[in-house]
């Protein structure tokens, strides 16, 4: 009978651990499996501290003992940008975020940083850079705020670790105490054809974070277990801080992509504009609908190769939908409808579409024709 009790809590306790390893790698291909926001998406910016970040200023007019403080910061003062540039990029192309996330030409750390600091001129020149780039939005990063790691006490798996450690233990690999990084991310979403922000700020915590007692204490701690249940062991505080460090940089980074994946994002940035183009996927074909307070007056296509290069286009092709979707428009009460399909070439991997009201405004959107 004790046997049987320790294999039901040796098998617990694996099952806890695996699912706390995997958690990251399990949403991110979830959140992939997710449609893409139907843009050409390029990133600017980048995750650097405010210069008045990078002193050491312990004082924050906090109550630690209140608020349970281990650490006054997450991220430490060696590095400006505690997540990499490269490794957000990565997150969001691996992730799908947009139906392409562009690479526009390298700019350096300096200009990145500017753009994140909130220098418009820094950031008309990414916009510019980007509208080379035919991108249709900008992911505009605008730095991290860096705050205190706090001690949310333990948690309610407290009871499997006290079992574990009485039969068998092993009570020591159950997450058992829960720490959060009050670090955030700011981000916004800009039109690349106007340079206006097209969607509220989007702001990304981490989150909180569960510990075993090897993950958070040293070895006098978990030689101290044998004697004490893992959950009444106190913790290693650089230890501590290390772990919802490194775990906050890709839960932010996480964050961020499951914050430009929401269906209710889509829905803000295309009730936020007075135009708005819309394309659904055919079997060889894309329907085109676009919905305007005025009548529009061109429209362009481009069509591009699994690379992300642009193709050359078939002009006839081009001619009969731009006179298609010119003829289709449908004055309502409130806007002007218009619809049209556009036939899709052998190797058309990518279509943008691209219109212009009589005023003047443009807006724009893009998408695969294949997963």
């Amino acid at each position: 009978m004790l046997r049987s009790v320790r294999w039901t809590v040796l098998l617990v306790v694996t099952l806890v651990a695996t699912a706390c390893t995997n958690t990251l790698a399990r949403d991110a291909g979830r959140l992939a499996q997710l449609p893409p926001l139907p843009f050409r998406l390029a990133v600017v910016g980048g995750a650097f501290l405010p210069p008045d970040e990078r002193v050491d200023n312990q004082d924050s007019g906090v109550d630690e003992a209140l608020a349970a403080r281990l650490s006054a910061r997450t991220f430490g003062l060696e590095v400006s940008e505690p997540i990499p540039f490269d490794k957000v990029v990565e997150m969001l192309v691996r992730g799908r975020a947009a139906t392409r996330v562009v690479r526009l030409p390298d700019p350096t750390d300096e200009e990145r940083q500017r753009i994140a600091l909130g220098d418009t001129a820094a950031l008309e020149v990414a916009r510019r850079a980007s509208a080379d780039a035919e991108a249709d939005l900008m992911l505009v990063i605008e730095g991290l705020r860096d705050g205190p790691v706090q001690a949310l006490g333990v948690t309610g798996q407290w009871p499997i670790t006290t079992v574990a450690w009485l039969l068998a233990g092993i009570g020591l690999f159950v997450p058992d105490h829960r720490f959060e990084s009050k670090a955030k991310l700011r981000a916004s979403l800009v039109d690349v054809a106007t340079g206006r922000a097209v969607s509220a700020r989007l702001t990304v915590v981490p989150g909180t974070l569960d510990l075993s007692l090897v993950d958070r204490s040293d070895f006098v701690g978990i030689l101290t277990s044998i004697l004490v249940p893992p959950s009444l062991v106190g913790n290693d505080v650089e230890k501590v801080v290390r772990a919802v460090r490194d775990d906050g940089a890709d839960r932010i980074v996480l964050g961020l992509l499951a914050k430009l994946k929401d269906p209710e994002l889509l829905d803000a940035l295309r009730s936020d504009v007075s135009l708005n183009v819309e394309a659904r996927l055919g079997e060889s074909y894309v329907d085109v609908t676009v919905r305007g307070e005025q009548e529009i007056q061109d429209v362009f296509v481009r069509t591009y190769d699994s690379v992300g290069l642009p193709r050359t286009e078939d002009l006839n092709a081009l001619r009969r939908f731009r006179q298609s979707l010119l003829e289709s428009g449908e004055r309502g009460d409130h806007e002007v409808r218009y619809r049209a399909r556009f036939e899709l070439r052998g190797g058309d991997d990518e279509v943008r579409i691209i219109v212009q009201d009589l005023a003047g405004q443009r807006a724009s959107t893009s998408l695969r024709t294949r997963s």
